[in-house]
């Protein structure tokens, strides 16, 4: 692969996606988290426009910069995004990435990490969120992978925060409630009372 100038602007700005990835996945709140994806996503676009292969990703990502805006002004209102809302975002997922490019089985993956975005962002709860955004990030690793792009940095942050945040805020594999039930037995006495 040549290195050209539109090649090393898609990793300087794979870079800056990254440390921003890295920030959403440690967010509490839903409407935190769904500003920062749409500006995350449209400079994902971008940086996969740079790329010969890039078109599934340029494509998946301007969808997702556009779900995720809905999504917030939803989220706003406090009503929940009708169900057919997100099935429509699917579909447009996977029949814009792949139309004219089923020559190649990676211009699969987009479309199946685009599914587990639609469905991340219909969560109400952080906790969820990140299981699902977990499992885009994982697809589009493989996605990376394969096009050379440097958004295979963002992603792998992307996953490794996930699971970080999974761990800290979530209690995943019990690590946090372990750690909070050990703390209030040693705050008792045996016979049960407080040691206050």
């Amino acid at each position: 692969m040549e290195i050209t100038a539109p090649f090393i602007i898609s990793q300087a700005l794979s870079v800056l996606v990254a440390i921003a990835c890295i920030v959403t996945e440690q967010l509490k709140a839903m409407k935190h988290i769904l500003i920062v994806q749409t500006l995350i996503n449209l400079t994902v676009a971008l940086s996969y426009l740079l790329l010969p292969d890039g078109k599934s990703g340029f494509i998946v990502s301007t969808i997702g910069a556009i779900q995720a805006t809905v999504m917030f002004f939803c989220n706003k209102k406090r009503k929940k995004p009708h169900f057919t809302v997100t099935v429509g975002f699917c579909t447009a997922y996977v029949f814009l990435s792949l139309y004219g490019n089923t020559d190649r089985l990676i211009h699969f993956l987009p479309a199946a990490a685009a599914v587990c975005f639609a469905l991340a962002l219909m969560q109400k709860t952080a906790k969820r969120y990140r299981i699902f955004d977990f499992s885009n990030a994982v697809l589009w690793l493989a996605y990376d992978a394969c096009i050379l792009s440097g958004n295979f940095f963002v992603h792998l942050c992307v996953a490794l925060s996930a699971l970080i945040g999974m761990i800290r805020l979530d209690g995943l594999f019990g690590l946090v409630k372990s750690e909070t039930k050990n703390s209030n037995k040693e705050g008792q006495k045996e016979d049960g009372t407080s040691k206050r």
